[in-house]
């Protein structure tokens, strides 16, 4: 099997001892090329053009930016004529980044060796799996996008390793909360849509079961949810205020018809991935039922006044998830999972992000999920409770 890895030596945990672990793992099943990226989009000038002619694997050493720009010179620039998944190399990725969302997503350990051996094996039985990947802005994506807030605190964390200052979660959480007290002071305002027709994007059309609201709930409204189990409430008195401003809490199986419209969304975010990312060894969960085999999910925070806007946030990241459960944020939050196209927008230019690297300010942005793009190496299905589990025996408490 011939290997092509590519390494970014700038990567946060990437320092000489790792090479010497990661390699050997590799070389026992593998034929490997190694190479080093030298300049800021190096990778995705290495991957532009590569087919499975050239390599039947490649290993991207680095951050979720590494794995970003390979992908992007993978698939190339043009949608339409884009190489089909079994003319490219596959993909396989070894995380040495801050935070690792994809590698983490796919099921590897957060340690580059640990990583390496576990890839050796996969690489051996010659297990994948075929992933659609989201396009936004001219941009092939896989982790996730931000349009707002978390922009500004990838912003504002490049403007410090710019200075020499590490990506460390302290570091991040001075940035976060200085950004969300920004956002209390001066809400962005973002407007969301999403066309009736991108629902359910890759979920089978089931008809509704008989604990989903039919006849009594009210004309172009949609049951709610507040759990993993399935099962829909009918709207309540509670949600009235909710209704009239078009926007509506549901799952993204639960049924509805129609185009989705939320107004004045002070944050938001796309994701491809669960979880939407890492601050430190914590995982910031907002989409639960969200796979790497779905389309997209959305999650937004309709109301952050008060404690109640601040617990909501903080019910994604990490151990609060203990402490805050049963908690009941349903009239703040928004999310919604398999949705194939999400159009936002503002009266202003907001920070985007993308996989975790600025892009330019914007007011309007269109994102969409692209199927079977990509064949992966790694397991078949998302190691959901294995990696959140894990992750959450090794944090503090709050």
């Amino acid at each position: 099997m011939r290997v092509l890895l590519i390494s970014n030596p700038n990567s946060t945990s990437l320092n000489g001892e790792v090479p010497r672990e990661v390699v050997p793992a590799l070389m026992e099943a593998t034929e490997l090329i190694s190479c080093f990226t030298e300049y800021a989009g190096h990778a995705e000038d290495i991957a532009r053009g590569l087919t499975r002619e050239d390599a039947d694997v490649v290993i991207i050493m680095g951050g979720d930016g590494s794995v970003n720009e390979v992908i992007n010179g993978l698939l190339g620039p043009d949608v339409e004529n884009r190489p089909a998944p079994e003319e490219l190399p596959r993909l396989a990725v070894i995380p040495s980044g801050s935070a690792n969302v994809f590698a983490r997503a796919l099921g590897f350990p957060n340690d580059p060796g640990a990583a390496a051996r576990k890839l050796a094996g996969l690489l051996s039985s010659g297990t994948t799996r075929r992933l659609p990947v989201g396009r936004v802005a001219g941009r092939w994506f896989i982790v996730n996008v931000g349009f707002g807030l978390d922009a500004a605190v990838i912003k504002g964390m490049e403007k410090l390793r710019g200075r020499g200052i590490s990506a460390t979660a302290g570091v991040y959480g001075v940035i976060a909360t200085k950004a969300w007290r920004q956002l209390r002071r001066f809400p962005p305002n973002i407007s969301i849509m999403i066309p009736g027709e991108a629902l359910h994007a890759t979920a089978p059309k089931d008809p509704p079961t008989e604990d989903v609201a039919t006849e009594d709930t009210a004309e172009g409204e949609a049951p709610s949810t507040s759990s993993r189990s399935g099962a829909h409430r009918f709207p309540t008195a509670a949600h009235e205020e909710e209704a009239t401003r078009g926007s509506h809490l549901y799952r993204g199986d639960a049924p509805h018809e129609g185009d989705v419209t939320l107004p004045d969304i002070p944050f938001t975010v796309v994701t491809n991935t669960n979880p939407w990312t890492y601050a430190g060894a914590l995982p910031i969960i907002t989409n639960p039922e969200q796979s790497l085999d779905k389309a997209l999910s959305l999650y937004a925070l309709q109301d952050i006044s008060g404690v109640g806007g601040l617990g909501a946030l903080l019910h994604t990241v990490g151990v609060a998830r203990r402490y805050l459960h049963g908690f009941d944020f349903h009239d703040r939050e928004f999310r919604l999972d398999d949705v194939s196209t999400i159009h936002l927008s503002s009266v202003d230019p907001l920070p985007v992000q993308i996989d975790g690297e600025s892009a330019p300010e914007t007011t309007h942005l269109t994102v969409t999920s692209i199927p079977d793009c990509l064949d992966v190496i790694a397991d078949p299905s998302d190691p959901f409770d294995d990696v959140i589990g894990e992750a959450l025996e090794n944090s503090l408490p709050l």
